[in-house]
């Protein structure tokens, strides 16, 4: 298995430099995009409902109750 991977990737970037480099390039950005999603969804929801938790304030003396 592995190995018909190194494989497929040696031929893969020998054959067009170009091509392999896009195709790196895309794959790069693709990732970004998805974690910067992921990130910015679990990180409003997470600021959401910390916000939506303390609708009311807390007297002085009784936070961590």
């Amino acid at each position: 298995m592995y190995e018909s991977l190194t494989e497929f990737l040696k031929n893969a970037s020998a054959g067009n430099p170009l091509v392999w480099a896009l195709l790196i390039m895309a794959t790069v950005t693709v990732t970004s995009l998805i974690l910067y999603g992921f990130w910015e969804v679990v990180l409003r929801l997470t600021l959401y409902r910390i916000s939506s938790g303390n609708s009311s304030p807390a007297k002085p003396g009784e936070r961590g109750k």
